[in-house]
């Protein structure tokens, strides 16, 4: 019989409050009774990490926190438990020590692909090109050589799950519509009412970005760094500022969103009546 071994939560997303918490994480059961650390969102970026150190789990969360607001990270250390999580918690991506178990690490993706083709990132220790190949080679979409960068990690992230198709955007496939809003960003045409909309560019690419990510609350990093190219360049003073007139334009009176609401401390969503 295996020895379940499961740790504590360690991850805090600081979202809303939800009914069950051990602070201000929402705990519910995963597989045989693990804890799992949710931001308490409907859909949330599912991302199991699988390391001999649980400040592993940690820091993903950190880095991954700009770009999914609402996300969730498993941890486990047990290699045998690892793979019943994959099976059964259907997380969206997986990062894997290439030393867990004492160097089981391309062991199990080789097992994990024989009954999932979930992304998986395996997190070498040295890089070497003999140990990048042997990561690849046992079904690994991708390497990330420690120590962990925050960029790169969220880069590579958002790369294979484009590439693996379940990237939780939507592309611009045509036209949306919301109630009397119109919006075609391939013509770059966005309409209130059938009257044309006249947009700054800024405007339209924060449009875009929240139209594209309407399921999500998109925080205020990923939206500078959308429109401006790094999250540094855009302040949220400015980004309020863009907000405020794109809302306007818009037709949403001051302190009635309808369109666009503020998570407050966290981002933006955009909403279809």
């Amino acid at each position: 019989m295996l020895r379940r071994r499961w740790q504590e939560p360690f991850y805090q997303n600081k979202l809303k409050k939800p009914s069950l918490t051990v602070g201000n994480v929402r705990v519910r059961k995963g597989v045989d009774g693990a804890k799992i650390c949710t931001g308490g969102a409907d859909e949330i970026m599912k991302i199991l990490v699988a390391d001999g150190n649980r400040n592993t789990a940690a820091a993903v969360g950190e880095c991954c926190f700009s770009r999914w607001p609402h996300h969730q990270v498993v941890f486990t250390d047990a290699p045998e438990q690892f793979l019943l999580m994959v099976e059964q918690d259907g997380p969206d991506v997986v990062l894997l020590d290439s030393e867990l178990g004492g160097g089981r690490g391309p062991a199990l993706c080789r097992e994990v692909r024989h009954f999932s083709a979930v992304p998986l990132i395996m997190m070498l220790w040295r890089g070497e090109e003999n140990e990048v190949v042997r990561a690849l080679e046992s079904g690994a979409d991708d390497c990330l050589t420690r120590p962990l960068r925050p960029k790169e990690v969220v880069a590579r992230l958002v790369a294979l799950l484009r590439r693996s198709g379940t990237l939780p955007m939507l592309a611009n496939a045509g036209p949306v519509t919301a109630g009397p809003l119109y919006m075609d960003f391939n013509s770059f045409e966005v309409r209130f009412g059938g009257e044309e909309v006249h947009l700054t560019a800024t405007e339209f690419e924060i449009l875009r970005h929240l139209v594209n990510n309407r399921r999500w609350v998109v925080s205020h990093a990923q939206l500078s760094e959308a429109v401006w190219g790094d999250q540094e360049s855009g302040s949220r003073n400015s980004l309020k500022v863009h907000i405020q007139h794109l809302r306007q334009k818009l037709g949403e009176g001051n302190g009635h969103p309808r369109f666009i609401f503020n998570a407050r401390g966290l981002g933006y969503k955009f909403n279809i009546p």
